[in-house]
């Protein structure tokens, strides 16, 4: 390395140039002072300690001045240095007093370098050091306030505060609850608003991006570029400092320079690396998240409200939360590790440039070939690991799906006891998952292993041939090389992650882009008129391709304005699709529809298993580490044996053959210790999350129905989806990573202790400071990451709310979606804020600690050439205490991660624990109930354990005969719907219910529920075929079901059609395909089909809560009869329709929890009681009397 010389500069003449520069900075602080400016409104007061600090500066400079006036050698700088700080003391525009401390501070560090060069004294320095702290501390401009709150003040903190990421310092406590508000710029409907600017609509999602961050990103690029070759010169100084230590030399002020050198480039780097991780965090990932989230909430805004009935063999539609959960993040990571690359290209260059050096071109381009040869292996599986990736997102995708359609569901799966049949459906789905990420993991730990042996043997083969031939294998190049070549390691192990995360996150991009782009709600109206008129229009739910004989509506015909207009029909006859297109949320096939007003399509309001596989992986992880310890000790066994025996010829025979075939050894067994360790974590991860997983999933469906309908479904998503997802690789990546991070750093702190005392003393000092910035920092980091996962729960609650039946219809029709974009925008900024935050509090962590490694790598240099340690231990210490900073804030990163973990695994054993329905008791025999007598004896019932104030139901006694029809009937809240929760146990209850003799409470509550048949007002339809829709077991012929759907009159065809005049046609329509909650059904189509399966059901006692409220009297009338011919079927009718029920057996009247009359509907109206007085006050009232007559 002797050609690289360094450029030598006098003293004298480093003097001249700062006394140089300090004069033309304050004749520039002084046309500055006098040129005349406007009035500004910004003015301050500079806070006490900094007037405090410029004062004593600007005595100490007087009285220099006074000195060398005195001495008779007038010193013009310290005059310059105090007329500047007393005018930033004085100034009073903010503004104004930033540029002149900007002045004065380059001043103050242009007088300590001339200080350093000529003949000053200490006090002169510390004076010169105290005016640039100060007047680097002067801030830019006023704190800002929104409503009262601080807002991020980045863009107003000193420079000193800007350069070491403090700013926000006094808002991370331990409860974090005084944290600044997003910047303007940073805020969601700011940065949105911004994007569609400057979007073309004609560019894909991703090459908006790149034109939108193109400046940041080539910024990003630039840094990067920087740090490469910044990053080298540590190991520049590294390798003279161990040739100096190597010869011997008497002379020690040059190592002790070198030594300070070291330290000061460690210094820069570590400055540099954090602040491009901040500038990286604050000006991609975030603002680019940002925009995702608000597109895919606008999106969802702009759906049709019916979607397409796809299929049964087709992908389900992705869901809005996996499009935000997994798309979201995924998709960011191409925009913001765009700077991979060319980290990569300059690691590689700058480290093949200095290793030809070191070990010549012969050597290196056989190590090249052999490294291109073995990254063919790699690639393999590479391809490999992304085709695994990508059925693991749909596999996820999927299951998403499935627990959605199960929360959306939940009522109707608790009141038909269907959970056992959907914990099967989600936990196949998991299984599936849980294969394709072990699969991964095998996948993940041959990559590693492929890594790992590839560097082990690119490092230890130029080691052992230089050996062989002959060359001087010292101290200096071989510790240098490795370290070359540990960094290049890093990288080349980090690069098939980097490319996978770049495939994933492409994927994500044209999915996303795919769904941006994907058929819009279209407004139905097209001209604007003065009142609703319809001509020769021809209307549908939607445009759908794949839809079989859709429905579609023709009609022509004038509202008068200001009156009003009755809309009727029987179902499916198009009365919801009227209005629908009217609101503007049905497709105008053709014709003309005008409205008053155009409507706004929008939205508005609505223990892990840790004992066993921690064990393993500690014991693994010792010993991957002490072998990674024994291969450095023995490189330096290897380098003394060169130097003992002084000749390189007497060294190339055998032992060089003994040294470098052990390090080869040793090194590749290191690897496949690694590979192991990897394998044992995330495989015994998988292992222990599955059963905690199930039992979450459990704990969820065997909760009461109170609780479930009560908890937010995006809470329960958040729980069941993202911690689950933490549990299966998060959680055991992290907490083997940390381990791994101890282990290195104990084995890194004894290494560097085993020099000298000197470096003990070192070791502990720093440890020291090391525990203080932790303690200090720490508790704000966790829960910062507290209060980012409730705010991701708060905006899945949010988007949750999009998922219920009629949504978008109902609120579109309000045109309430800037109400509900700002609601949502909110939601998102609340979850950048903390993540910025977090990453903020982070960065803070690895500047501290990055420059504790550079005082430590510093000292271990200074102790080494203070106590003239040898070449080969200084190198061993070196090369550990540069893996020092990236060890220690790794460690602490993963620290930080575990314990977020720890609250992921304690969200998710929190729902494993959740207070269960009782479900033991006796079972029933087959057939059970014989007859459907049922008996009801003093029930009192309600929502809560106590039963005082809080009940529902009062003492309410009945019977019901065998094969009996009783409606219920009662004003709203009189406890009719309470009546039937009580007969499938789900409210606390007193009292006896019996079926056929048998008390309900001593009975297997799974198969209770199982013997009844409860049909809600408004059922949940999942999507497939109509045949799978009304027999999901499969169990009945098609002519059964074909039956069924025709006595009930039900059709997917409009009334009056030519498919819905024949039977037959209903029974062709068995393929016909129902989307996800069955939105294009109307409501009473969609109770005929839940009818339907009660019938074919044929259970003993049916129970129907409003069943029928949305059907017309002619379709009620087609069930009834179809009820009726099940003549040994009780059945049991909530009805606010007394029509339904007028020609029932009996009737029950309920008021106020109170069962008030029982009796024949005849026989109940002549008592003329509560009754007599709901007929009089019906619309029906003729119609009933004469059913009564008859």
């Amino acid at each position: 390395m002797g050609y690289l010389t360094a450029i030598r500069f006098h003293k004298e003449d480093v003097e001249n140039l700062a006394t140089t520069l300090i004069s033309i900075l304050g004749v520039l602080g002084i046309v500055t002072k006098l040129r005349p400016r406007r009035a500004s409104l910004d003015h301050a007061e500079l806070t006490d300690s900094r007037v405090a600090a410029l004062l004593l500066g600007i005595a100490a400079a007087v009285c220099f001045v006074l000195e060398s006036l005195w001495l008779g050698n007038v010193s013009m700088s310290w005059v310059m240095l105090a007329s500047q700080s007393g005018t930033v003391l004085a100034e009073k525009s903010y503004k104004m007093r930033f540029k002149a401390s900007a002045i004065g501070a380059i001043m103050s560090a242009a007088y300590m370098v001339s200080l350093y060069c000529g003949d000053a004294s200490i006090a002169q320095g510390l004076v010169a050091l105290l005016l640039l702290g100060a007047h680097l501390s002067v801030p830019r401009s006023a704190d800002q306030y929104i409503d009262g709150k601080l807002v991020d003040r980045q863009a107003t903190a000193s420079i000193l505060e800007r350069i070491s990421f403090t700013w926000a310092a006094s808002s991370f406590d331990d409860k974090c609850a005084n944290l600044p508000v997003l910047p303007a710029s940073m805020r969601t409907a700011t940065v949105a608003s911004c994007y569609a600017e400057c979007r073309d609509r004609a560019a894909t999602l991703g090459r908006s991006l790149l034109q939108r961050f193109i400046r940041p990103i080539i910024l990003q690029w630039f840094i990067t570029i920087i740090r490469s070759v910044a990053s080298v010169v540590p190991k520049y100084i590294t390798y003279k400092l161990l040739e100096h230590l190597g010869t011997a030399s008497s002379d020690s002020s040059r190592g002790f320079y070198l030594a300070i050198a070291l330290g000061g480039c460690k210094l820069i780097n570590a400055w540099l690396g954090p602040a491009s991780s901040w500038m990286m965090d604050s000006q991609l990932l975030y603002p680019v998240q940002t925009i995702l989230m608000a597109l895919i909430c606008d999106k969802s805004l702009r759906m049709p409200n019916v979607m397409s009935a796809k299929p049964s063999k087709g992908k389900p539609e992705p869901s809005i939360f996996a499009h935000m959960r997994m798309d979201g993040a995924r998709a960011s990571m191409v925009v913001t590790n765009s700077h991979t690359l060319p980290s990569v290209v300059m690691k590689l260059i700058t480290t093949v440039y200095f290793l030809s050096r070191l070990i010549g071109w012969q050597i290196l381009a056989l190590t090249l070939s052999l490294t291109i040869l073995l990254m063919g292996i790699g690639a393999k599986i590479t391809q490999k690991h992304h085709q695994l990736q990508a059925e693991l997102t749909e596999q996820r995708r999927e299951s998403g799906i499935v627990l959605a359609d199960a929360l959306l569901s939940i009522r109707q799966i608790k009141l038909s006891a269907s959970e056992d049949e959907w914990m099967r459906k989600i936990s196949e789905n998991r299984s599936k998952e849980l294969k394709l990420r072990y699969k991964n993991s095998l996948i993940t730990c041959a990559s590693t292993l492929n890594n790992a042996v590839v560097s082990a043997v690119l490092a230890g083969i130029p080691l052992y041939l230089c050996a062989l031939k002959g060359q001087k294998l010292t101290a200096a190049v071989a510790f240098t090389f490795l370290s070359l070549f540990q960094d290049l390691q890093l990288r080349l192990a980090s690069l098939p992650y980097q490319v996978s995360y770049w495939v994933e996150g492409w994927n994500a991009l044209q999915r996303l882009h795919s769904h941006f782009a994907a058929s819009e709600a279209q407004k139905t109206t097209e001209t604007v008129a003065d009142e609703i008129s319809l001509k020769e229009a021809v209307m549908a739910w939607n445009k759908d391709a794949h839809a079989q004989e859709q429905f579609e509506l023709k009609a022509s015909l004038d509202f008068p304005s200001g009156q009003l207009s009755v809309i009727t029909g029987d179902t499916a006859s198009g009365k919801s699709l009227l209005l629908t297109a009217i609101a503007g949320e049905a497709a105008l096939l053709s014709g003309d529809l005008r409205a008053p007003i155009p409507q706004d399509i929008g939205l508005g309001g609505r223990a892990i298993g840790g004992a066993r596989f921690a064990t393993s992986a500690l014991a693994t992880l010792i010993l991957s580490t002490a072998l990674g310890y024994s291969r450095t000790r023995w490189l330096q066994k290897w380098t003394a044996r060169y130097e003992t025996l002084g000749k390189a010829d007497s060294y190339a025979g055998s032992d060089a053959a003994h040294f470098g075939g052990v390090y080869l050894w040793i090194s590749i067994v290191g690897s496949v210790v690694g590979a192991v360790t990897i394998y044992l974590s995330l495989h015994l991860g998988l292992r222990a999350s599955r059963p905690m997983a199930d039992a979450a999933l459990l704990g969820v469906f065997h909760s009461p129905l109170q609780w479930l309908e009560r908890t937010s479904r995006g809470e329960i998503t958040s729980r069941l989806a993202s911690d689950v997802e933490d549990l299966d690789r998060k959680v055991p990546e992290d907490i083997v990573d940390a381990l791994r991070c101890g282990t290195d750093l104990l084995m890194i702190l004894f290494t560097s202790a085993s020099i000298s005392g000197y470096e003990t003393i070192s070791t502990l000092l720093l440890g020291f400071i090391y525990y203080k910035i932790t303690r200090n920092l720490m508790p704000a980091t966790k829960k910062l990451q507290q209060l980012s996962r409730a705010g991701t729960s708060a905006m899945y609650q949010r988007l949750s709310d999009l998922q219920q039946h009629d949504a978008l219809l109902t609120l579109r029709t309000f045109s309430m979606r800037d109400y509900f974009l700002h609601d949502a925008y909110a939601r998102i900024d609340d979850r950048i804020r903390y993540w910025w935050y977090t990453s903020l509090c982070k960065v803070m962590l690895d500047v501290q600690l990055e420059a504790v490694s550079a005082l430590f790598v510093t000292s271990i240099a200074v102790g080494a050439v203070l106590t003239h340690a040898d070449a080969g231990p200084t190198g061993v210490a070196l090369l550990f205490a540069n893996k020092f900073s990236a060890v220690t804030s790794r460690l602490l990163k993963r620290l930080v991660d575990v314990q977020g973990d720890m609250a992921s695994v304690a969200r998710v054993d929190e729902y494993a624990n959740l207070p269960a329905e009782k479900m033991d008791g006796a079972a029933v025999p087959d057939g059970w109930p014989p007859r459907g007598a049922l008996q009801v004896s003093d029930l009192t019932a309600g929502y809560e354990a106590d039963l005082g104030s809080s009940c529902v139901l009062k003492q309410v006694s009945f019977s019901v005969k065998a094969a009996e029809r009783v409606g219920i009937v009662g004003r709203t809240g009189a406890g009719k719907s309470s009546l039937v929760l009580a007969l499938t146990r789900h409210l606390h209850m007193q009292g006896r219910i019996a079926i056929d003799g048998v008390d309900l409470a001593n009975l297997n509550l799974k198969q209770l529920r199982r013997s009844l048949s409860v049909i809600s007002q408004d059922p949940y339809l999942f999507s497939g075929t109509l045949r799978h829709v009304v027999d999901p077991a499969g169990t009945h012929s098609d002519d059964e079901i074909q039956a069924v759907l025709s006595k009930m009159c039900f059709s997917t065809a409009p009334q009056g059609s030519a498919s819905s005049k024949a039977a037959a046609a209903v029974a062709a329509e068995l393929s016909f395909g129902i989307s996800r909650g069955g939105l294009n059904l109307s409501q009473g189509q969609r109770q005929m089909l839940r009818l339907a399966q009660a019938v074919l059901a044929r259970r003993r006692i049916v129970v129907m809560d409003e069943a029928t409220s949305a059907v017309d009297a002619d379709a009620d009338a087609a069930i009834q009869r179809a009820l009726r011919e099940m003549t040994a079927t009780t059945l049991l009718v909530v009805a606010h329709r007394l029509a339904t029920v007028a020609d029932f057996d009996r009737l029950l009247v309920l008021d106020d929890g109170r069962l008030v009359e029982s009796g024949s509907p005849a026989a109940l109206y002549r008592a003329n009681g509560a009754f007599t007085k709901m007929v009089d006050a019906s619309a029906d009232k003729e119609a009933l009397l004469r059913m009564f007559v008859s």
